[in-house]
């Protein structure tokens, strides 16, 4: 799976069940995918990649 960061949003490319797991993750640190947008663009500020990477799960 990968998120793609661009200027119009993000896009979430996978399968269906690994794009929900994401977001339901996601959801448990930020309000609104408006909130986590805006604070992966601060922390990617000047970097030339947008594929945003995954933090390891410990499983």
């Amino acid at each position: 799976m990968k998120i793609y960061l661009h200027r119009q949003g993000i896009s979430l490319v996978g399968k269906h069940w690994e794009i929900q797991r994401k977001l339901k993750e996601y959801g448990e640190y930020y309000q609104t995918v408006s909130d986590w947008i805006h604070n992966e663009k601060k922390k990617s500020h000047g970097k030339s990649s947008t594929i945003i990477p995954f933090p390891k799960n410990n499983r």
